[in-house]
């Protein structure tokens, strides 16, 4: 994704910051996956989870994707 840099300006941010801002926001709403988010701010996973942690941005996991997980592991122990 392209950010203007009429944006840019109007932010008052440079772009890895904007990006970052955006990411976060994206993120925390659930517009964007992690590894969306991430993406669009040009890290990896591990680098916007310490992102989200410097912002206080809780990672989007709830029960449904705890009985994902637990059914998926569940599979790998056959």
């Amino acid at each position: 994704m392209k950010v203007s840099e009429e944006l840019i300006q109007l932010s008052g941010l440079n772009e890895k910051q904007l990006r970052e801002e955006l990411a976060l926001w994206l993120y925390s709403k659930g517009k964007l996956s992690m590894g969306r988010a991430a993406k669009f701010c040009n890290t990896n996973r591990m680098e916007f989870m310490e992102l989200m942690s410097k912002h206080n941005v809780d990672v989007n996991y709830n029960v449904e994707d705890l009985k994902q997980d637990m059914l998926t592991i569940e599979k790998m122990s056959l």
